[in-house]
């Protein structure tokens, strides 16, 4: 045996628990630069989705005349999900599966012609994703497992009507649903449905949500001088993002930590 052999020593205690929290930190931070990229995968598929609706809300007016919403006599509870897919069964919309008919209005409750045109469905539900409620309401979900707010503008509503010393479009939300230019019970939060009184900003958006991301800060239902109305769309598609709350945003940008995904860009 060579003199200079040495036998060999273990680790010690210190060492292995060096070892150890150098490889727990380093599984830490992958799996935090994994979360990110998955976050950042989510966001991006949420907004191509938000564009998909968006098409399919204008194929839908083209067809219609009208944008999908509770208080069009076309289809009862004509909400998102049931109005460019129509999940339900020929019970809830007049065809099994996919697509939809129109019910006959003069019956109540409406009634489905079976031999009526069949329309199908305008986004793929093979692609977008949806669940229904307790209360029979159905949901297209996001990529965080979040429903869609939809929120259309109100029918036959002339934004000077609720502010008279404003001119369009800077007549927006007021303090209830009556007065809002877009209408939030047609975005009713699935599970509660419209019947829910007290508006919690966590699972809708109140009209004092809506005016902050419309450019309204300080919400009182007019643009004022250092406010700029953000969309001009005829209706808003809203995610919650990753954490599923909305919040509002802060005009502080430093304040803002708003996750909220939108079909316009409110920042």
């Amino acid at each position: 045996m060579p003199r200079n052999f040495q036998k060999f020593r273990g680790f010690t205690l210190v060492e292995l628990l060096a070892v150890i929290f150098i490889i727990a930190l380093l599984v830490t931070l992958l799996l935090g630069v994994i979360h990110l990229a998955q976050n950042k995968s989510r966001i991006a598929k949420t907004k191509a989705d938000l564009a998909a609706i968006s098409t399919a809300l204008e194929q839908y007016h083209s067809d219609f005349k009208t944008y999908p919403g509770v208080s069009e006599p076309i289809n009862t509870r004509t909400i998102l999900a049931k109005a460019l897919i129509g999940p339900g069964d020929h019970l809830d919309d007049g065809a099994d599966g996919s697509g939809f008919r129109i019910p006959d209005a003069s019956t109540n409750p409406p009634t489905f012609n079976p031999n009526s045109k069949k329309w199908e469905a305008y986004l793929s539900p093979e692609h977008f994703k949806v669940q229904q409620y307790s209360n029979g309401s159905w949901a297209i979900l996001d990529y965080f497992g979040n429903p869609i707010r939809y929120y259309p503008k109100r029918r036959n509503l002339n934004p000077t009507t609720v502010n008279p010393s404003a001119t369009p479009p800077t007549g927006l939300v007021g303090s209830g649903t009556m007065l809002c230019l877009f209408d939030y019970t047609d975005g009713e939060h699935p599970q509660l449905g419209s019947s829910q009184t007290q508006i919690d900003n966590h699972l809708v958006l109140s009209p004092e949500t809506l005016a902050k991301y419309l450019g309204d800060d300080n919400a009182n239902n007019t643009i004022d001088a250092g406010e700029t109305f953000h969309l001009q769309s005829e209706y808003i598609l809203a995610s919650p993002g990753a954490d599923g709350l909305f919040t509002l945003v802060s005009q502080d940008p430093k304040l803002n930590r708003s996750d909220d995904i939108l079909n316009f860009d409110y920042k």
